[in-house]
């Protein structure tokens, strides 16, 4: 297992979604290199993109970050994904926006702690427990890598989060409980309409 905490081998800090500069990738880049080499996770990014990709890859040369970040383009299977997910010692997520954040939310049905942005709809999609950064303050990068040395630092703080977190994800975002909220909107819309 990669976890944190497994003997011999170095935790690691997961990334997935598409490589552009609304992602702000480069953000959790900067981050992962701030925190000092002896305690520093990997940084495994699952996802794709193309001009903003190579911003981040020139990055990384530029600051010989190349054994600590690896950027898989070819995981498509949801279990393999899941494991991933699940084996992460923390998901980063630091989007300057999003519709809804699905990846933080099944990032949180794993147990795994959530570090993410207090913009659009992530609060929401992470939950209460989650560590929130500003995007937009000049040093995000050294608040996530806060979160992420705190994070790797305290086995009980990680394990403690996870739970919260996959408990508000399955509570927040129960189907059964959504089907509801959407008729009884549809309903007061068509009461409306009348």
């Amino acid at each position: 297992a990669l976890s944190a905490g497994t003997s011999g081998v170095r935790p690691y800090v997961l990334y997935v979604g598409s490589i552009n500069s609304r992602k702000n990738l480069l953000t959790l880049v900067k981050a992962i290199g701030l925190i000092p080499a002896e305690n520093r996770p990997l940084l495994l990014v699952v996802g794709n993109g193309r001009e903003y990709r190579r911003v981040v890859e020139e990055y990384i040369h530029g600051h010989r970050l190349e054994q600590w970040v690896t950027i898989a383009t070819d995981i498509h299977n949801n279990r393999l994904l899941q494991a991933l997910y699940r084996q992460a010692a923390v998901f980063a997520y630091p989007s300057f926006y999003e519709g809804f954040g699905l990846p933080v939310v099944e990032a949180a049905l794993q147990r795994t702690p959530v570090i993410t942005t207090t913009v659009s709809s992530l609060p929401e999609a992470a939950g209460p427990d989650a560590c929130l950064v500003d995007p937009h303050d000049d040093h995000c990068p050294e608040h996530i890598a806060y979160h992420i040395d705190r994070l790797l630092s305290d086995t009980a703080l990680r394990q403690s989060m996870g739970e919260k977190l996959e408990r508000y994800a399955r509570e927040a975002f129960d189907p059964d409980r959504l089907t509801r909220q959407m008729m009884a909107m549809y309903e007061r819309l068509v009461a409306t309409d009348i």
